[in-house]
């Protein structure tokens, strides 16, 4: 019976290590002014590839999404606000129709990724977020966003 208890307890105790301990501050702290993207024999990686970061990506986009995500090559550097790291990344030659913001909680395992696409008469602006609405991020974080938005908007 004891058995039966560990083995079922066992994913929720390595899901809990892994949202909490892998959340290093100092490690994401170090991307702070660089490229997010790095290329080490011709494959990506980088600051949204580390694993914990990966494995909230992956809870929380779609397969779809996370393919977007990657396509968006050109990058500006990581910058800090607050207790938030902020990732701005576009699609290469669309960029006012096609980028996302993505938004690290330094203190805790929370992270929000926002889309904006425009594509003939359609305009979509969404966000995700792992644990709260995007509307708890800073009015910073947020006017920046609505700041990439095409002035027409």
């Amino acid at each position: 019976m004891l058995t039966l208890i560990l083995a079922l307890l066992m994913p929720v105790s390595l899901y809990a290590a892994d949202s909490t301990q892998a959340w290093d501050k100092a490690a994401f702290l170090s991307w702070v002014g660089k490229y997010p993207s790095v290329y080490k024999n011709g494959k990506k990686g980088g600051f949204l590839y580390q694993p914990a970061i990966q494995t909230a990506l992956h809870r929380l986009l779609s397969p779809a999404d996370r393919a977007a995500l990657a396509s968006y090559d050109v990058e500006d550097k990581i910058e800090q606000q607050g207790d938030f790291l902020v990732v701005h990344q576009c699609m290469p030659h669309n960029c006012p129709a096609a980028f996302a913001m993505v938004v690290i909680d330094l203190n805790k395992p929370r992270l929000w990724v926002g889309f904006f696409e425009r594509q003939d008469n359609r305009v979509s602006t969404r966000w995700f977020g792992n644990v709260d609405d995007y509307s708890i991020l800073p009015a910073s974080i947020k006017n920046e966003f609505t700041g990439y938005l095409p002035e027409s908007m």
